[in-house]
């Protein structure tokens, strides 16, 4: 969690994947280590708070905390979400395959990422 003045601000989650996470399938063809991947989830920052530097901090400590834990921190963005997905490729975050997002009975395209590795390189 970050907090602005002792007020929380934003929030980001670290978690095993699911029986269903499409990251990790993908991850598994790429012929990634599946049992080290963390699913990246619960990003978000109040519109308030945009702006300050706060989703960077927030991206910063996951992959730390996935690197401290030795796991590859994975996740997936909407592929119209462009904007999120130029942060997270300027921070070293590196898209490993598409997948759909679904949401009831809409479907949305979207990719898959993986975070640095813990030397600051994208090789695992």
């Amino acid at each position: 969690m970050s907090r602005i003045d002792g007020h929380p601000v934003g929030h980001v989650a670290l978690t095993r994947p699911g029986d269903r996470e499409d990251a990790v399938e993908i991850m598994a063809q790429r012929g990634m280590p599946v049992e080290r991947s963390a699913v990246v989830a619960r990003l978000f920052v109040l519109p308030a708070a945009r702006g300050r530097g706060v989703g960077g901090e927030l991206m910063r400590t996951v992959a730390v905390a996935a690197s401290d834990l030795s796991l590859i921190p994975i996740l997936e963005v909407l592929a119209k979400d462009r904007a999120a997905l130029r942060l997270y490729e300027d921070r070293g975050w590196e898209p490993i395959g598409e997948t759909t997002h679904r949401h009831g009975s809409r479907s949305y395209s979207a990719v898959a990422l993986r975070g640095p590795s813990a030397g600051g390189g994208s090789e695992w």
